[in-house]
C-alpha cells in the first residue's frame, strides 16, 4: 500500500529528477550554442581574412578616377529653363567628335567610367578618339543645385522623366555644342538615358538638327514587363505618401562606404547594396566583384520617377506614353484627359539599339517593338547579347562595342 507519505516522497523525487535533467539539458544546449557561435566566428574571420581588400578606386571621385587612368577631365554645368543646374563632365584623350552619354534610371555618369572588369564605355570611346561628355540628369548627385529652390524642399524633387525630356536633354545638348563649337553631336543613352533622348528628339524638331546619331543601350521601348519587389513597393502610392510625410522625397543615393565595406566582407548581404540587375557570371566573369562593380552606380532620383516606372509597368498600352498626371492635369498639360503616346517614328536621326537577351526589363517582344516603332530610323538592332540590364555597361567584355564603333564611324560629323 502507498501511504500518503510515500506518495509525497516519490512525487518530490520525480520533480527533483525532472528539474535536474532539465537543468543538465539547458547546460549542454548552452555549451553547444556557445561552441557553435565561436566556431562560426572563427570560420567567418578566416573567410574575411581571405577576401581581397576593397578596391582602391572605390574612394575616388569621377574626376580623380579619370585622371588616374590617364584621361583629361573637365567639369561644367548646364542650366535648364526651369532652373536646375546640371552637372556635365568632359573626358577625352584627343578632342574629336563630341559624344554625349546619358545615364540610366537612378544611376550616375560613374556607370560609364567605373568598371572593375575592364574599361568603362566612356574609356573605350575616348580611346577611339571621341570627345566624351557625361551628362547628369536633375536630382543626380552631381545635379543637386537649383537657381531658386533648395535641395531639401519637396518642390525640388517634383519631377519625373517628363521634365528630363523637356528640359534636361535640350540643355545638355546645347551646352556641349556651345563648348565644342560643333554643329552636331552623337548621343548615347543607357536605359532611361536612351529613352528620354529618343523622346526629346520626337517632340523637338530643332534638336534633330543638333544630334547626328542616337545609340540606345538596354532602353525599355514602352511597357516594362517586370519590376523588382523593391521598385514596386517604392512606387506604390501609399508608400510614396508615407515617405513624403517623413520628409523623404528622393531615393537611390549611393551606398555609404560603411555599407559597401560590410557587404564586401559579408557577400550574403551584397544584394541589399549592389544593383540587382547585374549578373557577371553571364559572361564568365567573377561574381565576387559584382558589389564593387555596382557600388559607384547609384546617383539618386525623385520619388515621382518611381511612380512613372509603375505607370509604365501597369500600362495596358505597349507603346511608350508620357507621365499620367490624372484626367484634370492631363487636360491642362496635354489638352487631353489621357497621357499621349510617344511617337518614335518621327525621331529624325539614325538609331542603333543594343540589348541583352537576359535583360528582364525588356522582353523579346518589347525589343522587337522598338524596331517597329523607330521604323526607317532603325539602322542597327542587335538584342541577342549575353548580357543583362547592367551587364551591357559593367561587363569587361561588352559584346556590342565593335558594332557601336562601326555605327559611329559611319555617321561622321562634317
Amino acid at each position: 500500500m502507498f501511504t500518503p507519505e510515500l506518495v509525497k516522497y516519490i512525487g518530490l523525487k520525480s520533480v527533483t529528477y525532472s528539474y535536474s535533467r532539465s537543468k543538465r539539458f539547458h547546460h549542454y544546449l548552452m555549451h553547444i550554442c556557445v561552441g557553435g557561435t565561436l566556431a562560426l566566428l572563427v570560420l567567418l574571420a578566416g573567410y574575411m581574412l581571405n577576401r581581397p581588400p576593397l578596391h582602391e578606386d572605390l574612394g575616388l571621385t569621377l574626376e580623380e578616377k579619370a585622371k588616374k587612368d590617364g584621361y583629361f577631365v573637365e567639369r561644367h554645368e548646364a542650366i535648364t529653363e526651369d532652373g536646375f543646374v546640371l552637372g556635365l563632365f568632359r573626358l577625352y584623350k584627343t578632342q574629336g567628335q563630341p559624344v554625349l552619354l546619358l545615364h540610366g534610371f537612378s544611376l550616375s555618369p560613374e556607370s560609364f567610367v567605373f568598371n572593375f572588369y575592364g574599361k568603362g564605355l566612356a574609356y573605350h570611346l575616348a580611346d577611339a578618339g571621341y570627345d566624351i561628355w557625361l551628362g547628369c540628369n536633375r536630382g543626380n548627385l552631381h545635379s543637386r543645385k537649383h537657381l531658386y529652390l533648395a535641395e531639401n524642399q519637396r518642390e525640388f524633387w517634383d519631377w519625373s522623366a517628363n521634365e528630363m525630356v523637356y528640359f534636361d536633354v535640350p540643355a545638355l545638348v546645347q551646352k556641349v555644342l556651345n563648348l565644342t563649337h560643333s554643329a552636331q553631336l552623337h548621343a548615347i543613352g543607357h536605359s532611361q538615358g536612351g529613352t528620354i533622348t529618343a523622346t526629346a528628339l520626337s517632340i523637338f524638331p530643332d534638336l534633330r538638327s543638333q544630334v547626328k546619331s542616337l545609340t540606345m543601350i538596354a532602353s525599355p521601348p514602352g511597357k516594362i514587363p517586370k519590376l523588382s519587389f523593391s521598385i514596386r513597393l517604392l512606387s506604390h502610392h501609399f508608400t510614396q505618401q508615407v515617405l513624403h510625410l517623413c520628409g523623404i522625397h528622393k531615393l537611390a543615393d549611393p551606398p555609404s562606404s560603411l555599407a559597401v565595406t560590410i557587404a564586401h566582407y559579408l557577400p550574403i548581404l551584397a544584394p541589399f547594396f549592389a544593383h540587382s540587375a547585374f549578373n557577371p557570371s553571364l559572361t564568365g566573369e567573377d561574381p565576387a566583384l559584382s558589389l564593387i562593380a555596382s557600388a559607384r552606380l547609384l546617383g539618386g532620383i525623385s520619388l515621382k520617377s518611381f511612380e512613372y516606372v509603375r505607370q509604365l509597368a501597369n500600362s495596358s498600352n505597349n507603346h511608350p506614353v508620357f507621365f499620367n498626371y490624372g484626367p484634370s492635369l492631363n487636360m491642362l498639360i496635354y489638352h487631353s484627359p489621357i497621357a499621349p503616346e510617344i511617337d518614335y517614328s518621327v525621331i529624325g536621326v539614325p538609331v542603333a539599339y543594343f540589348a541583352g537577351k537576359a535583360d528582364e526589363f525588356t522582353s523579346v517582344s518589347e525589343k522587337s517593338l522598338m524596331k517597329e516603332q523607330l521604323g526607317r530610323w532603325s539602322e542597327v538592332h542587335e538584342v541577342g547579347y549575353d548580357h543583362d540590364h547592367m551587364g551591357l555597361l559593367l561587363s569587361g567584355k561588352p559584346q556590342y562595342l565593335e558594332e557601336l564603333l562601326v555605327f559611329l564611324s559611319s555617321k561622321r560629323i562634317s
